[in-house]
């Protein structure tokens, strides 16, 4: 049989394993309220990456885009360069002057070695498109031509990019 004071002993012992049993819980409470904020804040953090990578995602394929619509366009570029020198050799054709307007036999778009220049051999039948230069610094393209009261008149466009100055021009009868 136990003594008296073996029981207050006992006593004593179990309220302090509720104590620190308490405290255990109050422990672990903190880290499973610790827990819950971080998964919070890991749920947060998981939706900005999501987001984030649909952003990479749209600026990947509209970069995509825009380099396919940058090539179309070098491309559309180099066509129409071609054209232009095309139109431009024909042109210096049927004015008599050398395929690359300079007079000199030398210049290797004359020779047909830069890409893009076509050099024409025969004369081929194309209207022809008048270009001047003019005192006052601009080079016109003539457009058109016609008769109003008996007085010729000429109408001109600037050859610059972006320009759209343009001019009308009266001939004497």
């Amino acid at each position: 049989m136990s003594t008296p004071v073996d029981m207050h002993a006992d006593h004593e012992t179990a309220e302090r394993g509720e104590s620190q049993l308490e405290d255990v819980n109050k422990q672990l409470q903190a880290v499973r309220d610790e827990l819950a904020k971080t998964e919070v804040e890991l749920n947060m953090e998981k939706q900005k990456n999501h987001e984030l990578t649909s952003q990479l995602e749209s600026a990947n394929q509209r970069a995509d885009a825009n380099e396919r619509r940058a090539n179309d366009l070098q491309f559309t570029m180099e066509q129409m360069e071609v054209q232009y020198n095309s139109r431009f050799q024909n042109l210096a054709m049927m004015s008599g002057r050398p395929n690359n307007g300079t007079g000199d036999p030398q210049d290797p778009a004359a020779a047909g070695q830069v890409p893009g220049v076509l050099v024409i051999q025969e004369r081929q039948a194309v209207p022809v498109i008048s270009m001047y230069r003019s005192e006052d610094g601009y080079n016109w393209r003539k457009y058109g031509q016609k008769q109003v009261k008996g007085v010729g008149r000429s109408y001109f466009k600037c050859t610059h990019p972006n320009c759209s100055a343009k001019k009308k021009v009266r001939t004497s009868p």
